[in-house]
């Protein structure tokens, strides 16, 4: 080999390493993406005592336990109906597919989903026998605003509509 090539070689290897390098130092920190730190800041403002007025301590603490609660049913339904499906994965790929088997798997999950909306119900009907017929309009007005906003895609600075002349929207190259 001769000597050009070996410091070719060579010279392209250092600057294969530092784009890698460049790349994974620039990455560092960014969490989930370049508008990471942009959603983080823009979803404190959705704290309740930003949606909610006059707030008491007790109802905080009333919501507080009402929304761990949830959570813990919530997760243990979730665990459940993984696990429905992971048996459901099993007998589906089985070569003689077991239909009543999996017929009873659907109608395990099917129970577990019921059981699931019916808990979403009871835990909205809780939470909202804790507001005031104030705090209750607060919250349906942050809701239709959230549902109006997410309609039209206007989340935040990445889902803004182009202004002007702009070769590329919501990361897709778009139609002209």
């Amino acid at each position: 080999m001769s000597t050009l090539a070996k410091k070719t070689a060579l010279s392209f290897s250092l600057v294969t390493l530092f784009m890698a390098l460049s790349i994974a130092q620039s990455r560092q920190g960014k969490g989930f993406g370049p508008f990471h730190e942009q959603n983080f800041q823009r979803q404190k403002g959705h704290q309740i005592e930003n949606i909610i007025p006059n707030l008491t301590e007790d109802q905080k603490e009333t919501l507080k336990d009402l929304h761990l609660s949830y959570l813990k049913e919530m997760r243990d339904f979730r665990n459940q109906i993984g696990e429905i499906k992971a048996k459901q994965r099993t007998i589906m790929s089985g070569n003689p597919i077991d239909e009543k088997a999996a017929g009873n798997l659907i109608d395990q999950k099917t129970q577990f989903l019921n059981k699931q909306m019916k808990a979403r119900i009871a835990h909205k009907a809780a939470v909202q026998k804790v507001f005031t017929e104030e705090q209750l309009q607060a919250v349906e007005n942050f809701q239709i605003h959230r549902q109006m906003a997410s309609k039209h895609g206007r989340r935040g600075p990445a889902n803004r509509p182009c202004q002007g002349n702009c070769p590329r929207q919501n990361g897709f190259q778009r139609n002209m």
